[in-house]
């Protein structure tokens, strides 16, 4: 019993640190989209769209990407869009 006790009482202050943690990244990613040029959250996932689908070389895209504010998540969910999601055998 001691233990269990302990675990919890250590386990609760995390907790709440976690949830000030998500609070304040969830600020900081709704003032990032919100400081974005609209026109280029429109053209470049467009833009990454047609570069999956052919040949181009991504990178330069990447970073253009990136430059112009459009997230990480927002990126891989249109990678996610063109090529689909890898799920290893045994594991669907």
């Amino acid at each position: 019993m001691l233990i269990f006790a302990l675990v919890v009482a250590f386990a609760l202050p995390q907790q709440a640190a976690r949830a000030q943690s998500v609070s304040r990244a969830r600020e900081r990613l709704t003032a990032l989209q919100d400081g974005r040029n609209p026109e280029s959250v429109d053209r470049l996932p467009g833009k990454l769209v047609l570069a999956a689908t052919g040949s181009e070389n991504l990178m330069p895209i990447f970073i253009e990407c990136v430059e112009n504010d459009i997230t990480l998540g927002e990126i891989c969910n249109t990678l996610r869009g063109v090529w689909g999601e890898y799920v290893a055998q045994g594991f669907s």
